[in-house]
């Protein structure tokens, strides 16, 4: 599959309700990936995702994870309108508007260099594999497994993929 590459300037976002439901996709989002508001509003949030995923992975793996109410990273191939995809990395956060205890999540999405893609693309595939195999429970073990061999949390995983020097990964959304 085709991947496109984001401008490292650009933020892409996305707000999602706390059912997993999108409620907002911003011009920059909707410029890049040319899918309409009108499609998106009220989808789950999974339509974002290349069809490999999408069929429980984020489901299953990333959605449990925002609802814990925490600053969440994850990395994504995101689908476009014309069938192309792209790698970004997204920084989920919660907010609650005012009147209203339910969380909603904001996910900003930001460009995965071009030379990281390839390497990522493959530890998602084997964890496709994984997935399409045994479970996306084993899936995620198996990604666990790989960042505790190699001493990482998510965000140093992050840092390391992205290859910046940063010690904080919330200083490159302020690019």
């Amino acid at each position: 599959m085709e991947c496109v590459q984001l401008n490292v300037y650009d933020t892409l976002k996305v707000r999602v309700n706390e059912n997993g439901r999108i409620i907002f996709a911003d011009n920059n989002f909707l410029n890049f990936t040319g899918l309409d508001i009108d499609d998106l509003v009220g989808e789950p949030f999974k339509v974002l995702f290349e069809q490999n995923f999408d069929e429980g992975g984020y489901d299953e793996l990333i959605f449990p994870f925002m609802l814990q109410k925490k600053k969440f990273y994850f990395l994504m191939s995101g689908r476009m309108k014309d069938g192309k995809c792209y790698w970004g990395i997204v920084r989920s956060t919660h907010y609650f508007t005012k009147g209203n205890n339910e969380p909603k999540f904001l996910l900003e999405i930001k460009m995965l260099p071009e030379a990281s893609a390839k390497f990522v693309a493959d530890l998602f595939n084997k964890m496709i594999e994984i997935k399409n195999n045994a479970g996306a429970e084993y899936a995620m073990k198996y990604f666990q497994g790989y960042m505790e061999e190699n001493g990482m949390n998510i965000e140093n995983f992050a840092l390391q993929v992205l290859g910046i020097k940063e010690k904080k990964l919330d200083k490159y959304f302020k690019i």
